[in-house]
């Protein structure tokens, strides 16, 4: 027995020894360990260990390489354990760490740092997410709080505090992120994180910020020998991130006020995955779906372009392949805007929605083999509603089809634009309502366009046609005929003091011209009018048919006005029927402050069985002031008196003769005209029952009379005086004879007719007052001497 007692003492002895020294020599070892893993200055402080607990008061490590320094601290770490399943399976039941402090200073910035790495490749399988939970050091990790301060170079400093839980079936965390300057001082608002992720590799990601919340993602990720993927559903809250990042983004011309993006991702890529960014790029294979809605207040881009609110709806796709990104935008996605301001317009909303499916892709990498940015043709329908223009009383717009094609062979862009209808009234009075399309692009000698209005009344197509180049202008137009009767309305509605007893009965006008020079601003407009087929009257003042027209107009780039053309007319009635009548002129302006000179081409009108000429002559159309002599030649007395209609008046003799005309503003004159008969003639009158009544009592008048009932005509002698004011004086001499008078003795008679031309014309009773005053010289002429 005391054998025994000697054997035990010593062993007993041994074990307290070692008992005592196991922490002093487990803090060395372990401390060794960590030093050979690459931590520095490592310090672990151990207690004895219980029978189911060890406690670790404090434990301080660093680490130093790649450019990185981290610092690890914590206290009071407690880890329970089973002593039976530790020393037989190895297995320890549970780590609590109150709180662990982690401290990592770069010096530099991470992608730097992998530009200098020298390394083509990074192994994710190295560090699976898997390894969370095959080589967990406890059936469950618990850290109280985790404080993790992280710094680099040209990036800002990041801080998190949070909590950490893993079990071999999930691993779940909670942190405060926050992003700050150097100093510490926040940037942002914090946010904070919720994470969750099992040993399915299952996902779920959420981020808050205020107690709202940012982000929400739950997919599952998938891990394999070549390949890892993700699957990955997420809802962005668009108000909640912008009110949380607008401190590190620009000024932005809105404020959002609602929105959400929601998307499903489907992302493929490496294994070993490259560091190289052409490589990474080419690697990745994502695809998204997306639907987005989002709306925003105060739009602003200019004090004179805003709106009170926009509204964005949108569903496609967005992938990334081959460093190919590509974008699909689905047909229905539309752009709204509510009381939108631009200059000199504002509309109650305006809303743009694209009619078809648009896809666009854009190369990441330079590849000189193909264009890097594809574009569908972009096809969307603009409906504006409630305009209102400054230049306009009122606007009416119906949706606008908008059609973009782009070209990235040649970089050409073309454009569609489309109207069905636009009306307008200005001052109180509708426009002719019309349709407008508008196409052009750019081409390699510049840009080229087209337009087209249609106009139902009156009923109006007008094409126009266009090239800017870099150094030419050049624009054409025509249009189809317009039928002027069914402009008459728009005319009377437009042109003031317009005649309400003017019509067109027929006719149409047509219309080319061209503008070009070195720039729009800096051109020269040409344009031909031309009018077919005319008629129309005006009251009882002049009616004609088959008027016809040919204009020329001209402006140089000096501002240098001229025009010219011919009008002509197979017949203008104006109380006296004008047959075959053709005028021509020209036209000239040297500038807008100069005087313009109009000159009329010599003209010839067949009148009265003869000929009416005019020589050329030039005035100012502004203030006319000049003297024209019209010449008679050939004038049928009969033709005379037939217009006149006087009854029992009848004749015939050729007369010419010259009238000077005088023009002074509006006045015109006549001051010694002189027609004469050019050959002899005769005259026949056969008095009315009233005068041969009167000539009954009288015999000076009945022998007039006579001599009158077949006058051969010698000489026929007129003077013509015209006043402004419509005064019309006609002194004639007649001299010739009667063979049945007298034995055919010579007669020699004057004749004065003093009327108001204007008066007499207006009232048609010429004929009636010149039978007046012929019956009144006759018996001026045979009163006996008192």
């Amino acid at each position: 027995m005391r054998k025994l007692l000697w054997v035990l003492i010593p062993l007993i002895l041994l074990s307290s020894i070692g008992y005592a020294a196991l922490p002093y020599l487990a803090r060395n070892l372990i401390e060794e360990w960590l030093a050979e893993q690459g931590f520095t200055d490592p310090k672990v402080q151990l207690s004895h260990p219980g029978w189911d607990r060890l406690e670790i008061p404090s434990l301080s490590l660093t680490q130093q390489g790649d450019e990185r320094r981290i610092d690890l601290h914590s206290a009071n770490i407690s880890i329970y354990f089973d002593p039976i399943e530790l020393a037989f399976e190895r297995q320890i039941k549970e780590i609590r760490i109150p709180e662990l402090n982690i401290d990592i200073r770069a010096e530099r910035s991470l992608e730097k740092r992998i530009e200098s790495s020298g390394e083509a490749s990074f192994d994710l399988n190295r560090y699976p997410p898997s390894l969370l939970f095959h080589f967990a050091p406890s059936n469950r990790l618990v850290i109280g709080q985790v404080n993790v301060d992280y710094r680099a170079p040209e990036q800002p400093r990041l801080q998190a505090t949070g909590n950490l839980d893993l079990t071999p079936e999930q691993f779940l965390s909670w942190a405060r992120i926050l992003v700050a300057d150097e100093s510490g001082t926040a940037l942002v608002a914090p946010v904070y994180m919720d994470l969750r992720f099992n040993q399915e590799q299952e996902i779920e990601l959420n981020l808050f910020s205020e107690r709202r919340r940012l982000l929400a993602n739950r997919g599952t990720l998938a891990t394999g020998t070549t390949d890892w993927g993700l699957k990955l559903d997420s809802e962005l809250n668009l108000e909640h991130l912008y009110n949380w990042s607008c401190a590190l983004l620009p000024e932005l011309p809105l404020q959002p006020e609602t929105g959400r993006l929601n998307s499903q991702l489907e992302l493929r890529w490496p294994a070993r995955i490259p560091l190289d960014t052409a490589a990474l790029l080419t690697a990745i294979d994502a695809s998204s779906t997306f639907d987005l809605e989002a709306q925003a207040r105060h739009f602003k881009v200019r004090p004179d372009i805003a709106a009170d609110q926009i509204s964005l709806n949108a569903q496609g796709r967005v992938r990334l392949k081959q460093a190919v990104a590509g974008l699909q935008l689905d047909k229905g996605s539309s752009l709204s805007a509510t009381q939108l301001l631009a200059p000199q317009l504002k509309a109650g909303a305006v809303k743009i929605a694209l009619q078809q499916t648009f896809n666009a892709s854009h190369s990441l990498l330079d590849d000189a083999a193909a264009p890097r940015t594809q574009l569908d043709s972009l096809q969307v329908s603009i409906t504006p509603e409630t305009l209102d223009s400054e230049l306009l009383d009122s606007l009416e717009l119906a949706p606008i089809a908008l059609k973009l094609g782009y070209e990235p062979d040649s970089a050409a862009i073309d454009y569609t634009v489309q109207t069905d209808r636009i009306a307008t009234t200005l001052d109180g009075k509708a426009l002719p309502a019309f349709s407008a399309s508008l196409n052009g692009g750019t081409a390699s000698d510049g840009q080229r366009g087209r337009l087209s209005i249609v106009s139902d009344s009156p009923s109006l197509r007008v094409n126009a046609f266009w090239l800017l180049g870099p150094q030419q202008f050049r624009a054409d137009w025509t249009s189809q005929p317009l039928d002027i009767p069914s402009a008459q309305p728009v005319l009377r509605r437009w042109i003031p003091g317009w005649p309400i007893d003017l019509a067109f009965t027929h006719g149409n006008l047509t219309s080319k011209g061209y503008i070009q020079g070195p720039t729009p601003g800096d051109s020269a407009v040409n344009a031909e009018l031309k009018i077919n087929n005319l008629a129309f009257a005006w009251d009882t003042h002049v009616e004609t048919d088959n008027l016809n027209a040919s204009l020329n107009l001209g402006l140089d780039r000096s501002g240098r006005l001229s025009s010219s053309g011919t009008l002509s007319s197979d017949l203008i009635r104006t109380g006296v029927d004008l047959h075959d009548t053709t005028l021509s002129y020209r036209y000239t302006q040297p500038g807008v402050d100069k005087a313009p000179t109009l000159t009329l081409a010599p003209f010839s009108q067949p009148l009265f069985g003869g000929l009416v000429s005019l020589p050329e002559f030039s005035f100012n159309p502004l203030a006319p002031d000049f003297t024209v002599n019209a010449q008679l030649e050939g004038i049928e007395l009969s033709e005379l008196l037939a217009l006149y209609q006087q009854p029992g008046l009848s004749g015939d003799t050729p007369l010419s003769g010259t009238l000077p005309i005088r023009v002074q503003g509006s006045e015109i004159s006549v001051s010694g005209g002189e027609i004469h008969s050019a050959s002899e003639g005769w005259l026949r009158y056969e008095p009315s029952s009233a005068l041969s009544s009167t000539a009954q009592g009288n015999p000076a008048l009945q022998l007039a009379l006579s001599a009158l009932t077949d006058l051969q005509i010698k000489a026929l002698d007129l003077k013509v005086s015209y006043a402004p004011d419509g005064s019309l004086e006609l002194n004639s001499r007649l001299q010739g004879h009667n063979p049945d008078w007298q034995q055919g003795r010579p007669i020699d008679l004057s004749l004065n007719v003093e009327e108001n031309l204007l008066a007499l014309l207006n009232s048609l009773q010429l004929s009636e007052k010149i039978g007046d005053s012929l019956r009144k010289n006759l018996e001026n002429k045979a009163a006996p001497p008192q």
